[in-house]
């Protein structure tokens, strides 16, 4: 039967026939079904605003197939095993209670294990690059339904299939890296953002974890660094500790209720607003709590539209100028594109083939607003030109909102070793769907 899907952030939707398999077998006969009717894609969190899921044939949503499987605690490293479908969020407080941490894992917690890997996406931390490599192998289901094992044994298959799109096959369990848990000690200020431009190269060299988060229209931007630490917790005060659900549900209602309303109403207000808001939401200070609650300080966001490109980490004050360049224009004209801010964090290299890090440190910065701002979707194209034309070198994330497809094939330097991955695993393109084969691989 056909079923309407639509995506957390209400930007993408489709009619197809959608199925959600509760075990390996299930997920077998789903795919060859799917198969034999026409295409097949996949869902996790539906939480991507990219056209990645969207298809008229076969949907299968992977929600049920979220158990973990096996934790390897003696082994070099540390291994975790769980079916694609399981959240970060319930990853993390499964290896918390077994004294483990994942490596590097995005910052929103209620994405899948499936659809962060798939996406490339990332925490900040520049001794790992994003969260796919810390793959050690998967298990991938042809359209046969047959059941591949994929590991170091064959890296090339490997490091296609850790970043795929869903483009290979079914990913059914990931086996994973983890390590000991850990406590950081989080420096959090304001400082002012020329001067944090000029000196990034400084933050990135003094703490392995480092983001900052930027208010179009300030003067200052806030600096997070996170430093490993064997001194005991901070008790759990303000701003990180007991107040933590209410400061997040407060952005929330602000992002959803008074916000729109503001920008339809009264856009110049915006601005006052986000004041308000980055005093509730970032307050500065020091503390020392376990990593693991830290990688997801932010765990709630408002329905937002969300566009996020990697420059290499030596353009990252370059991209920052482009954009606080681009916002105050806006700003000089009475417009207000952005209002949940910038955010930038910053990775080591991926080796996995499609990671948007791949083959180099690399700085996300990321650009929120709430749904429905007017002159967003103008203004991240006008952003989009310059970052384009100043750096090159810029590539996606896949999992944002995105721009030019057809371009971004030739930015990624292993792209060829990835579609002959593709062609070998899935020679007759049934886990593609319209916008990967026409507009992302050209085939």
């Amino acid at each position: 039967m056909q079923t309407s899907w639509e995506n957390w952030s209400g930007n993408l939707r489709c009619t197809a026939r959608v199925v959600e398999p509760e075990s390996l077998s299930e997920l077998a006969r789903a795919v060859k079904q799917g198969a034999s009717r026409g295409r097949v894609r996949l869902c996790g969190g539906g939480y991507s605003w990219s056209p990645l899921v969207p298809t008229r044939d076969t949907l299968i949503h992977m929600r049920r197939l979220d158990r973990c499987l096996s934790l390897d605690e003696g082994g070099d490293p540390p291994t975790v095993r769980v079916e694609a479908g399981i959240t970060i969020r319930a990853l993390t407080r499964f290896l918390r209670a077994q004294g483990f941490s994942l490596i590097s894992p995005p910052m929103f917690d209620l994405v899948t294990v499936g659809g962060a890997a798939a996406t490339g996406s990332h925490g900040t931390r520049l001794s790992a690059g994003c969260f796919s490599d810390g793959i050690e192998s998967l298990s991938l289901l042809t359209a046969r339904g047959e059941v591949v094992e994929i590991d170091r044994t064959d890296l090339s298959a490997l490091r296609a299939a850790r970043v795929s799109l869903g483009a290979l096959g079914v990913v059914h369990a990931v086996t994973l890296r983890c390590e000991r848990a850990f406590r950081v000690k989080v420096e959090q200020r304001y400082h002012p953002l020329d001067r944090v431009i000029a000196e990034l190269s400084d933050l990135t060299s003094t703490y392995e974890f480092a983001e900052l988060m930027w208010m179009p229209g300030e003067a200052d931007v806030l600096v997070r660094g996170l430093e490993r630490t064997t001194s005991p917790e901070t008790p759990a005060l303000w701003p990180s500790g007991v107040l933590h659900p209410l400061r997040m549900q407060t952005g929330v209602l602000a992002g959803e209720v008074l916000l729109p309303g503001i920008e339809r109403l009264r856009p110049d207000l915006a601005p006052r607003l986000m004041r308000f808001g980055r005093v509730v939401m970032f307050a500065e200070g020091a503390w020392v709590r376990d990593a693991t609650r830290e990688w997801h300080h932010i765990d709630r966001y408002p329905r937002c539209l969300d566009f996020s490109c990697s420059v290499p980490i030596e353009s990252a004050g370059r991209a920052f100028q482009i954009l606080r360049a681009a916002l105050e224009e806006s700003r000089a004209r009475g417009r207000y594109p952005v209002n949940l801010g910038l955010l930038a964090r910053f990775t080591g290299p991926s080796d996995s083939y499609l990671a948007a890090c791949e083959g180099r440190a690399s700085c996300f910065i990321e650009v929120a607003t709430v749904r429905g701002t007017p002159d967003f979707d103008r203004f991240r194209q006008e952003a989009h030109d310059r970052l384009i034309e100043a750096i090159p070198t810029m590539r996606p994330h896949w999992g944002k909102l995105l721009l030019a497809p057809a371009t971004w094939r030739h930015r990624f330097d292993r792209m060829g070793d990835f579609l002959v991955q593709r062609a070998r695993f899935d020679p007759e393109g049934v886990f593609l769907n319209e916008f990967l084969e026409r507009e992302v691989f050209g085939l």
